[in-house]
């Protein structure tokens, strides 16, 4: 951040979510599909909304996906207002032989 460094969520609509181990029946057909689709494409990383054709759909089906916690979401981070955050994360594969 260029501001006090302390960040806080924005009410801004985030586009960027994960999956979770959570298990439950969808009830919209358009869920079912949207999650589908999402256990099909992204099985371990974090996906945006943008990586779907029919995003009209994919919202639709997300609601109720992020409402019973099948799908985490990560919020739009703020620190203070018009200055940028930039937030990194990344992943380390440790194999048994240490390549």
């Amino acid at each position: 951040t260029s501001g006090s460094g302390k960040t806080k969520e924005r009410d801004t609509p985030t586009t960027i979510f994960r999956r979770t181990d959570e298990t439950y029946l969808l009830k919209m057909k358009a869920s079912r599909a949207f999650y589908s689709d999402v256990c099909n494409r992204f099985t371990l990383m974090p996906f945006t909304l943008r990586a779907f054709e029919e995003e009209k759909k994919a919202k639709m089906g997300l609601k109720e996906c992020v409402t019973h916690e099948l799908l985490q979401t990560y919020p739009v981070q703020q620190d203070a207002e018009g200055k940028p955050v930039a937030q990194f994360k990344y992943t380390v594969l440790i194999v048994p032989n240490g390549n």
